[in-house]
């Protein structure tokens, strides 16, 4: 009976944990993913320091979850996103207002892919 008791309360602690990460990843990305929409539009004003500011920003808020994002995710979008990261000081550089606004925009994409990506669905419990 112990061991009945024990295997539920493990099913409940995982439902509960997948729960956490599915709140919890749209919490960590939805300021970054905002970020990067108002650096976008910076650099298509031609807002070349408050674009770089905004891009810096949104990097700095991905890196400090970094961490915990590689620990639970696909590491494919993880080394996409951290490629994309690594172009927009280039396109900044450059003066590229359509380059700078599409990596912010691909940016926003993978990173809403990884929240997406812990979002419950009833197909995950099948």
């Amino acid at each position: 009976m112990k061991r009945l008791w024990l295997g539920i309360g493990i099913l409940l602690l995982l439902l509960a944990l997948s729960l956490g990460m599915d709140v919890g990843s749209r919490k960590l990305q939805e300021p970054v993913t905002q970020t990067l929409s108002a650096a976008a539009e910076a650099a298509l004003a031609e807002d070349w320091p408050r674009a770089r500011d905004l891009a810096a920003s949104a990097e700095a808020q991905w890196r400090k979850h970094w961490n915990l994002a590689a620990a639970v995710t696909d590491h494919n979008l993880l080394d996409r996103a951290d490629a994309a990261f690594a172009q927009l000081p280039l396109y900044a550089g450059d003066r590229q207002s359509t380059a700078f606004a599409g990596v912010c925009m691909e940016l926003k994409v993978y990173l809403e892919a990884l929240a997406d990506d812990h979002h419950l669905k009833w197909w995950n419990l099948l």
